[in-house]
């Protein structure tokens, strides 16, 4: 995955950081440059801040997202607290780096994925999946939205169980390791709906 500074919270995100991200992840083409931007609340996160940001570009930016989703650590000292002592920051970064790609759950791409272990300052940048709605983590989901969840969760769990047993047999323990980690980890990451979902900026599918 492209690697990029970290910046701790939106107001830190730059055109020049954006266009460095976007750029080196493939998502806009090179010469492309982010010369503008605006930002709006996403959800309401209750152990993370999401936000859009709306991008003009300049350049050959045929291709290049509008919009994007930042995901941040919560400004709030408590629920930053939270997030950092139960892992939830660590787990997000991590199954968008390691096992995204791995696995058929619908997510949204990732453009870049930084943390500070010391801190928990962290960002995940993201595809904005607009007009797709974040969960509620006060008021729960309706029927349909836990339907889509419960849909979704062989996608998550049938090809993590393949990496293990793949890894454990041919000797790679490191690697049996880290998908049984990141195995445990990513249905609270993504599962439309959670809590997590919500934290990174992982919209839920309107319910009909």
């Amino acid at each position: 995955m492209n690697h990029v500074p970290l910046v701790a919270t939106p107001g830190d995100v730059t055109p020049e950081w954006l266009t460095g991200a976007l750029v080196g992840s493939g998502a806009a083409p090179r010469g492309a440059r982010v010369v503008g931007l605006s930002s709006e609340t996403v959800g309401n996160g209750k152990i993370g801040e999401n936000v859009r940001f709306v991008l003009d570009w300049s350049g050959p930016s045929d291709g290049a997202p509008s919009t994007v989703v930042g995901k941040f650590a919560s400004p709030d000292p408590t629920s930053r607290q939270a997030g950092i002592m139960t892992g939830n920051y660590l787990k997000e970064v991590l199954f968008y780096r390691e096992l995204a790609t791995t696995v058929a759950i619908r997510a949204p791409r990732c453009h870049a994925a930084e943390i500070d272990t010391e801190t928990g300052e962290f960002v995940l940048l993201l595809e904005d999946l607009a007009p797709c709605e974040t969960g509620d983590q006060i008021r729960g989901c309706t029927v349909d939205q836990a339907a889509l969840a419960i849909e979704e969760l062989p996608r998550l769990h049938a090809p993590a169980g393949r990496i293990q047993r793949s890894s454990t047999s041919s000797g790679s323990r490191p690697a049996a390791r880290r998908a049984r980690r990141c195995s445990r980890a990513s249905t609270r990451c993504c599962s439309p709906g959670s809590p997590s979902a919500t934290a990174t900026g992982s919209p839920t599918r309107r319910s009909r």
